[in-house]
C-alpha cells in the first residue's frame, strides 16, 4: 500500500465510486485529498457488485420523495462521465442500454 502523504486537508476512506467522486469534487475545490482503501485498489468491492447499473428509482423500495433527486442524478451522469474521461484520460465506458 502506498505511503500516506505528509499532510492532507481531507482523508476519504473508501475508493469505490462514492469515495473517488467525493475526492474528485474536493480536489476541484482546492482541497488536498488523500484516498485510503481497506484493501488494494485493484480488488473489486462494492462498486463492482453493482455491475455499472444505474436506476432512477430504488428497485425494491421506491421512495416517491427521492424520485426528483434520483432522476436529476441520472440525467447528470453522462456529462459526469465525459468530465471524468477528460480529466483522467480513462474511459468510464458509460453506455445506455436495456431498461
Amino acid at each position: 500500500m502506498p505511503e500516506l502523504p505528509a499532510s492532507a486537508d481531507v482523508v476519504v476512506v473508501g475508493a469505490g465510486i462514492i469515495g473517488l467522486t467525493t475526492a474528485l469534487e474536493l480536489d476541484r475545490r482546492g482541497y488536498k485529498v488523500c484516498v485510503r482503501e481497506r484493501n488494494r485498489l485493484d480488488v473489486p468491492n462494492c462498486s463492482w457488485a453493482g455491475g455499472g447499473m444505474l436506476s432512477p428509482l430504488p428497485p425494491l423500495q421506491p421512495v416517491p420523495e427521492l424520485e426528483p433527486l434520483l432522476s436529476q442524478s441520472l440525467a447528470m451522469y453522462p456529462d459526469y462521465c465525459a468530465q471524468l474521461q477528460e480529466k483522467t484520460g480513462i474511459d468510464p465506458e458509460y453506455w445506455v442500454c436495456g431498461a
